[in-house]
């Protein structure tokens, strides 16, 4: 029998390929919206592709104070919502031209013009959107919908339990306090990503920049991205043992 697959991870603006594979290789994914705001992580913040190197757009949110607060990211509100509009006209001007671009714009530019008033809000409407785009299908939970409590391993293993998980997939980036005797007494198996980031060409002179969002592939190869993502995934679940 199949055993269910959790991962955790926090929400992203405009999520890159290494959230996207983890949650591909997932039965479950929890987006962690209960842990502090970090104004250093992507929750708020994604990068495209230019030919001077990687671009952030950046949103504007309310974040002041959240480390002495520990304001969780559900509190995260914006405080321009006229920013995600500006944000879609500059990926306009990059990618206009694309032969993808016409296969993502009308709904990316419905989710940015209308932004929600919640960071969590605006960050789970992409990340819906893009995974549709890639034909990933994983049920979508917020962690502050689950009864679950504790930090670091001890949050994680609660998390996953609370998911009905009997697996929990993890970044690689955790393994300095990922404890794994802690889920072995609690009787949930332990897998850890092993992510080998997915290359295409991106239409600018330079090498290929890392760590861009997710539908630039699509916007850039539309005929394509897709299968290959999936290609892609099949090898990263067969590298860490996982049934797809």
């Amino acid at each position: 029998m199949k055993q269910r697959v959790v991962a955790i991870h926090q929400p992203a603006y405009l999520p890159w390929f290494g959230l996207l594979e983890k949650i591909a290789l997932c039965d479950r994914f929890v987006a962690l919206d209960t842990v502090q705001y970090n104004a250093r992580a992507f929750q708020h913040r994604t990068l495209y592709s230019t030919g001077h190197g990687p671009k952030y757009l950046s949103l504007a949110v309310s974040s002041k104070g959240h480390q002495v607060n520990n304001t969780p990211i559900h509190d995260i509100t914006l405080t321009d919502r006229d920013v995600p509009r500006k944000h879609f006209e500059t990926l306009r001007h990059r990618y206009g031209k694309r032969p993808g671009w016409a296969v993502v714009a009308p709904e990316l530019e419905r989710i940015l013009t209308h932004p929600s008033e919640k960071l969590i809000d605006l960050d789970l409407s992409l990340l819906h959107f893009t995974l549709q785009q890639f034909g990933i299908g994983t049920e979508i939970v917020r962690a502050s919908d689950l009864a679950a409590a504790g930090t670091k391993a001890d949050l994680m293993l609660s998390i996953t339990k609370a998911a009905g998980g009997a697996v929990y997939l993890s970044g690689s980036g955790a393994s300095s306090y990922m404890d794994e005797a802690t889920f072995a007494a609690g009787r949930i198996g332990l897998l850890w990503q092993s992510f080998e980031h997915p290359q295409y060409q991106q239409s600018h002179p330079g090498p290929f920049e890392p760590g861009c969002f997710a539908l630039e592939w699509i916007i850039e190869h539309p005929g394509d991205a897709v299968d290959r993502f999936r290609d892609h995934v099949r090898s990263a679940a067969a590298r860490i043992g996982i049934e797809r």
